[in-house]
């Protein structure tokens, strides 16, 4: 199993970019807090910690923690000079006075208002550049590395999935399906759940994001599972859909809509394509074949440290679609007091087309 520790090269390049994005918001040192982010330049694990990013320039990065994880960040953290503080608020102020920026650029998108006014009041004389969109371009481009875990937490989630499926069946309750979908996945080497898993049947399957009840299976439902294990900080993201028994000839025709809109939108998925445009194939399929209206969300999103992260595939995005990018292709259709179909795959972009990564199948199971 590929480790952290083999992250060097990778973590020196990841930096690398950044310092290229400060020169050109003018900006000294980079402020980060998202732990993901800190996760994505260091290798550091933990649950809580600053690093500041500098221009050569400028000296140093540091790395700044509290005494729970001073150990752990010198045993795991890269290419950074580590630093205890009692208090957040007082090692950073401490660590930029001590450089004399005056220039810094921080999260907009992570930074709360209050400790954003709470920095400010500490350093009056320093000047918060707002840096987002550059740090979600970095990480929408997977790695070599990056997609070995992907890999790795698909296969936990795959495997899993297939232990427990024997056990989806009439009279089963979506909540214990649910839970012991997630303990097979930490059992083969998730750290946890890449998120709540849904597992939504009957009417309830027309619910996108409908977690898992009470309800018991019954013989003609359909039912809806979306799950995902994270393994080193990577996650995986699929949904597969089952029918209890036998499935109703509207069931298996709106599930070929589904599966067809999936398919042709993975075809057209290419370097240079619009995002925009890999929605509409999909979205183009359901709406010919009637079904429009019940397909309300974005086709797909990107995964990586986060499960919902950059690149999107929504109606609206901007931007065009880049080799490396890992994202979610998960067309369906929902109606109210019917049920649902959806179909997830993951993909990696690569130069001639893209690489379908998750391998269960999404034909209509019965179960």
């Amino acid at each position: 199993m590929v480790r952290w520790g083999q992250f060097q090269m990778d973590v020196v390049k990841r930096r690398r970019k950044i310092r290229e994005y400060l020169r050109e918001a003018n900006a000294a040192v980079f402020l980060v807090l998202d732990v993901d982010t800190i996760r994505y330049l260091t290798g550091f694990s933990g649950s809580d910690a600053v690093l500041l990013i500098a221009r050569e320039e400028w000296g140093e990065d540091l790395f700044l923690c509290d005494s729970r994880y001073t150990f752990q960040a010198r045993e795991e953290v890269q290419k950074s000079t580590v630093r205890e503080y009692r208090k957040k608020l007082d090692g950073i102020k401490d660590a930029l006075e001590a450089a004399g920026v005056r220039d810094v650029a921080i999260e907009a998108h992570i930074v709360t208002l209050a400790f954003f006014e709470k920095l400010r009041e500490s350093l009056p004389e320093v000047h918060l550049v707002p840096l987002n969109q550059s740090l979600a371009g970095i990480r929408a481009l997977k790695e070599p590395s990056e997609l070995t875990f992907i890999r790795e937490a698909i296969r936990v989630a795959s495997e899993s999935f297939q232990e427990v499926l024997p056990r989806i069946a009439a009279g089963a309750e979506e909540r214990q399906i649910a839970v012991e979908l997630e303990y097979a996945m930490r059992r083969r080497g998730a750290q946890r759940t890449g998120f709540d898993t849904i597992v939504a049947s009957g009417d309830r399957s027309a619910l996108p994001h409908w977690t898992a009840g009470r309800r018991k299976l019954r013989p003609g439902d359909l039912v809806v599972v979306d799950f995902g294990a994270s393994v080193n900080g990577y996650n995986s993201d699929e949904t597969c859909t089952m029918v209890v028994g036998r499935p109703s000839e509207e069931q298996e025709k709106i599930h070929a809509v589904v599966l067809e809109a999936q398919k042709r939108a993975m075809h057209a998925i290419r370097p240079g394509v619009p995002l925009a445009q890999i929605d509409s194939i999909a979205r183009n399929t359901i709406q010919e074949a009637g079904y429009g209206a019940y397909f309300g969300h974005g086709l797909g999103h990107g995964v990586g440290m986060n499960v919902h992260e950059e690149p999107q595939l929504t109606p609206d995005v901007e931007g065009t679609i880049e080799e490396g990018m890992v994202f979610t292709v998960e067309p369906g259709i929902y109606i109210p007091g019917w049920g649902g179909v959806r179909l997830e795959h993951m993909v990696a972009v690569t130069a001639e087309g893209c690489e379908i990564l998750t391998y269960l199948p999404k034909s209509l199971i019965s179960c």
